[in-house]
């Protein structure tokens, strides 16, 4: 039964992500570059690139921590919340490798795309904790 918990805290979890998140960060990218504070000849990546990439690994190794604190933190077998502990991270860490590919290869100009971009690492935590405890769950 806890099995199926999960499952669905993380379907909610990303949904949630998916839609709402990106879409705040979004605006408050926005608002932030439409103040003056960044010229539009910077803004096409010599200024983007790093700050979507330490964007995301703030947004992913916290989000992690969030999942470590609150869904694996006390379980019954605690090898597995450890497992799953443990993947959180790698899977951020994936998001983050997957995030500077992306930004490598492309001018990110659009505040939806760095949204976007920076919550990758959030998806592929959640993910990956998700998963792994799933599968070396018994119940």
């Amino acid at each position: 039964m806890k099995k199926w918990l999960y499952i669905s805290s993380l379907i909610f979890f990303i949904s949630t992500d998916s839609y709402a998140f990106p879409q705040l960060v979004a605006g408050g990218v926005a608002t932030w570059t439409n103040s003056g504070i960044m010229t539009s000849g910077l803004y096409a990546g010599i200024i983007t690139s790093p700050i979507v990439l330490v964007g995301s690994g703030i947004a992913g190794f916290g989000a992690a921590k969030l999942m470590n604190d609150y869904w694996y933190n006390d379980c019954e077998n605690q090898l597995v919340c450890d497992i799953a502990s443990l993947n959180t991270y790698a899977g951020a860490t994936v998001g983050i490798i997957i995030t500077a590919i992306l930004t490598s290869y492309a001018t990110v100009t659009s505040s939806i795309v760095i949204g976007a971009l920076i919550t990758v690492p959030i998806f592929t935590a959640a993910v990956a904790g998700g998963i792994s405890y799933w599968w070396f769950t018994d119940s």
